[in-house]
């Protein structure tokens, strides 16, 4: 029988085609570091053509890394952001980077916290849906008035462990508005309007007293110098989360240096304890020591520790729901791959510096054994791959890791 043989694609095939991927790949980043725009550019369409969002782990790290921008990825994200409320409620209960990063720097705060403090006055640097706060707000229940462990009312799930009090503190949450850095799925003024009612309904349950508001950076150390004329003892924490995923957001580094800055200036206040808490995911790569490396090291560094992030990902979520999955990953880990993001992380660390906090002058607050305990529970540390470990000049450094890899760092300082 004549004509043309059928040629099918077989695991050669395929092999050469990661292969040409992973040449292509690192000849991007060699265009980068040498400064050829168009070169880079050229082989980021070339990368998009050879990859998959439904394919295995590499194919979707370098597929989010190198799609286009363009209408149908805007589409998407607009699809995907109308579930946004339930899919970050399922990402944060089954993902323990937010839980691990809020766990340690409420255990800072609470420590920080004497039984005779009048008000607890917290700054967040971005309070997004608040997630963090159910869980110190019912800690401070069960240590004012010994409530047992019990259901956070379809919040999410507190997970600090009581301790006994006797007095009780008013808790102060100051939200920062960044007017000028619009995020978010809705409105920002009715988001933070959503998350102060969910917070105070939840304080008022457990019989806390919780006063949330809203202010620009500038008006924060004015207001802070009128509240202690008002008398008592008090309690002044900066908190500081920055790119973590169910945040689904990094804001410009400038803002976290602006924010620590303010923090750094407040510490000379005598009349307060004062505590510090930064917990970094995204951007916690740009704070490696090692400066010898141009750009081809910051992204191999960059791709490992996104690399690290899904392989924990497919690990944590069953096989058969690995659609909902994928939405997750769209969600909460794409935006941060994305070469926009990459290119603006490398751009703010050449000018403005790899550290956050050190260099400030600020002094590192010793994370407690007992913490660390509780935290490697949380994380099943032993039966999963995450593992915990404490670093710092000061062991003010919790860290987690996958598989020997970093994915976030929480810091506490005062």
């Amino acid at each position: 029988m004549g004509g043309q043989a059928l040629t099918l694609p077989t695991e050669t095939a395929e092999i050469d085609s990661q292969v040409s991927v992973t040449h292509l790949t690192k000849a991007y980043a060699e265009a980068m570091e040498n400064k050829q725009a168009e070169l880079a550019e050229m082989i980021t369409g070339r990368i998009s053509e050879k990859v998959s969002p439904t394919g295995e782990i590499n194919d979707r790290l370098l597929y989010y890394a190198f799609q286009p921008l363009d209408k149908q990825t805007e589409y998407l994200k607009q699809e995907s952001g109308k579930n946004f409320d339930r899919a970050m409620e399922a990402f944060y209960r089954i993902f323990p980077y937010g839980m691990v990063a809020h766990f340690a720097a409420n255990s800072a705060i609470l420590e920080t916290t004497s039984q005779d403090t009048d008000v607890l006055h917290i700054i967040d640097f971005d309070i997004g849906e608040g997630v963090q706060w159910p869980s110190l707000i019912l800690a401070l229940a069960q240590q004012q008035r010994e409530i047992p462990q019990i259901s956070s009312q379809g919040f999410y799930d507190a997970v600090l462990q009581p301790q006994h009090r006797t007095a009780t503190t008013t808790v102060r949450l100051t939200a920062i508005n960044w007017k000028s850095e619009e995020f978010g799925h809705v409105n920002s003024r009715r988001r933070f309007e959503g998350t102060k009612r969910q917070l105070q309904d939840y304080a008022n349950s457990f019989g806390v007293i919780l006063k949330v508001d809203e202010m620009e950076i500038q008006d924060v150390e004015r207001e802070v110098r009128r509240s202690l004329k008002r008398g008592g003892k008090r309690c002044l924490a900066f908190n500081c989360m920055w790119g973590l995923p169910h945040m689904g957001r990094r804001r410009s580094k400038s803002r976290v240096m602006e924010f620590l800055r303010l923090a750094k200036e407040m510490s000379a206040l005598s009349a307060y304890n004062k505590t510090g808490s930064n917990g970094d995911c995204a951007g916690w790569k740009m704070n490696s020591n090692d400066d010898s490396g141009g750009f081809s090291a910051f992204f191999d560094g960059y791709m490992d520790h996104y690399r690290a992030m899904l392989e924990s990902m497919e690990w944590s979520f069953p096989i058969r729901l690995g659609e909902a999955r994928l939405a997750m990953e769209y969600l909460f880990v794409a935006p941060y791959i994305h070469s926009s993001e990459w290119e603006l992380s490398w751009s703010e660390m050449m000018s403005e510096g790899r550290e956050l906090a050190r260099g400030l002058g600020f002094q590192g607050m010793r994370i407690v054994g007992e913490c660390l305990a509780e935290a490697r529970e949380l994380v099943r540390e032993g039966e999963s791959q995450y593992g915990l470990r404490i670093e710092g000049e000061n062991q003010n450094e919790m860290v987690l890791e996958w598989r020997g890899t970093p994915l976030l760092k929480v810091s506490a300082w005062r």
